[in-house]
């Protein structure tokens, strides 16, 4: 989607730009907010001084050409997400880099800051704060603001260790005793401060592998949830609507039909990119080969015109009366449900793989197997001549 840069741009071809855009779009003008543009020394933010970084600017021009307005704040690989200051600052995040390619997931990965960082932390709550009290004064009906949403963007797939503590603190909330959690995971544990450590994590990657990093993904997604607490308390502070990255401004369009379990995948910001996940910032054989099989279906689905969708975030849908499932013996107790949900509307399940046997916590799923594909296929040269089969 294309946005208004309005920091990149003379003021003199902000008009142009603005009713462009709008002629284009049916919702009004996007309009990112970099942290970076605003912010060159520690604590010092302009709103006001420089012509093409007010925001009031903005907002009052876009009224009077009654063009809505759109905001998003977040984070990208884009050097002018953070400011200067930010950026010796330690720990770090990890991040993925997207490459061109629309079909091969070729990953790379970069350093940029990190909110596990205080001084970041605190720094973007504070910038946060004050731009979302300028746009506040600009809200609709009376103004040109629409909405002000917040993305985590690139963030989101940092790959760098979490804290031992929160790991700690978290398994024991989830778990109860590490009696518990050595029965699921078939260790010997003493506490759950050994859990927590590198050498903890990767013991119990290699006992239950999908377990393991379904856990470990949680934790992250967890840790996400507390930050982003912070942040919706300032757009309701300012009466904004919050939104998040996880509410999107439109829906996304279409049906997609083959649909991979992504618990040892780390999707991109984009959704349509891929890699494996990385523990503790080093890759794991079972998260590589999972990649692999994702990146050959991909392409293989392309040639056919399907797209891959993701168990994680699948939910039944009207249109589609068949769906092909590419998973292990494992799958999660919520997708678990959504399957229930789309065979008793009448959609068909297929599992290439076998059926799923259990769920996160080991226990076991039951299915009506009449409406499931029994027999798993052989992955020889016909896997995706019958994968194009189902859809016939």
């Amino acid at each position: 989607m294309h946005f208004f840069d309005y920091a990149n741009l003379p003021t003199g071809d902000w008009t142009a730009h603005l009713q462009e855009l709008n002629r284009v779009s049916s919702r009004g003008v996007l309009v990112r907010v970099f942290w970076g543009d605003h912010e060159s020394l520690q604590g010092v933010r302009d709103f006001h001084s420089k012509s093409r970084l007010k925001l009031e600017k903005v907002c009052a021009l876009a009224h009077s050409l009654q063009i809505p307005l759109h905001f998003r704040f977040g984070f990208s690989v884009e050097k002018r997400s953070f400011p200067e200051w930010t950026r010796q600052l330690l720990p770090q995040a990890l991040v993925s880099r997207k490459t061109e390619d629309d079909l091969i997931s070729r990953w790379e990965f970069i350093r940029i800051p990190s909110f596990r960082n205080d001084e970041v932390r605190k720094g973007f709550v504070s910038f946060l704060s004050e731009a979302l009290s300028i746009l506040s004064l600009h809200r609709a009906p009376e103004g040109s603001v629409q909405s002000a949403s917040f993305d985590w963007g690139s963030l989101i797939s940092d790959s760098c260790p979490m804290d031992p503590t929160f790991i700690e603190h978290e398994l024991a909330q989830r778990y109860g005793s590490i009696e518990r959690f050595n029965s699921l995971f078939q260790t010997s544990f003493n506490n759950f401060q050994a859990v927590s450590k590198p050498t903890g994590l990767k013991t119990i990657m290699a006992k239950r592998p999908w377990i393991a990093f379904w856990e470990y993904k949680s934790l992250k997604a967890k840790a996400f949830q507390i930050w982003e607490g912070e942040l919706k308390a300032i757009f309701e502070q300012t009466q904004l609507p919050w939104i998040s990255s996880s509410t999107p401004l439109a829906p996304v369009g279409g049906v997609n039909n083959i649909v991979i379990d992504d618990t040892l995948l780390e999707l991109n910001d984009d959704q349509s990119s891929f890699h494996p996940v990385l523990v503790q910032g080093e890759t794991d054989p079972n998260s590589l080969r999972a990649f692999r099989v994702a990146e050959m279906l991909k392409i293989e689905a392309a040639s056919f015109g399907e797209k891959l969708s993701w168990l994680s975030s699948w939910t039944p849908t009207a249109e589609s009366k068949v769906c092909v499932f590419i998973c292990s013996k494992f799958i999660s107790r919520r997708a678990y449900t959504n399957l229930n949900s789309f065979i008793e509307s009448g959609g068909k399940v297929v599992f290439p793989l076998g059926i799923p046997k259990w769920d996160e916590n080991m226990e076991s799923l039951q299915w009506k197997l009449g409406s499931l594909s029994e027999q798993p296929w052989e992955v020889k040269e016909n896997f995706y001549e019958k994968l194009r089969e189902c859809f016939v």
